[in-house]
């Protein structure tokens, strides 16, 4: 399966199946999409069950929307409140309780999908090669295009230059060198 088909087609009811394994999360967390690296990782039986292929494809899709979310909300400010209004995507914290305030870095999505929980040491090079072919193009083009049909003065290439940047060196190595 190609990612941009995955992205398009099931990613959105996949992420509603991680949501649903889980009981709801603390009382702050109401009226905002959340999401944490314990929804993701071994103590989620939904994502946990399902075949390897599929968990690196969520996590990318995963990596793509809570990373696009973050790059609009620290260099698009003034674009923020129409880009969340617009998507809706899932705010990507920490894990309660303590952290949950707090956002990270999308780049731990891949070795917590990997690994199943946060203090692993990555992803190894073979997992990349179930990845399809498809995904850096796929992300450039899906970022680009809402930037330029939702986000009008907002220069897309400036947009993915600031989400490019962000891309894991280990992840951009490894899923480079498994082609």
């Amino acid at each position: 399966m190609q990612f941009s088909e995955y992205y398009n087609h099931e990613f959105r009811a996949d992420l509603a199946k991680a949501y649903a394994a889980l009981p709801p999360m603390h009382e702050h967390s109401k009226g905002v999409a959340m999401i944490q690296p314990r929804m993701i990782g071994h103590d989620n039986p939904i994502v946990h069950a399902w075949p390897e292929e599929r968990r690196l494809l969520f996590a990318a899709s995963l990596f793509l929307t809570t990373l696009a979310d973050q790059v609009c909300f620290t260099h698009f400010r003034d674009q923020y409140a129409a880009f969340s209004e617009l998507t809706r995507y899932p705010k990507w914290c920490g894990d309660c309780p303590g952290a949950c305030r707090y956002h990270i870095h999308p780049g731990a999505i891949f070795q917590i999908i990997a690994t199943g929980n946060s203090r692993g040491k990555g992803i190894a090079k073979e997992h990349f090669a179930l990845l399809p072919n498809d995904i850096l193009s796929t992300m450039k083009q899906e970022v680009c295009d809402f930037v330029t049909k939702y986000l009008p003065g907002t220069d897309p290439v400036e947009f993915w230059n600031h989400c490019d940047a962000e891309i894991p060196l280990d992840f951009r190595l490894q899923y480079m060198t498994s082609r």
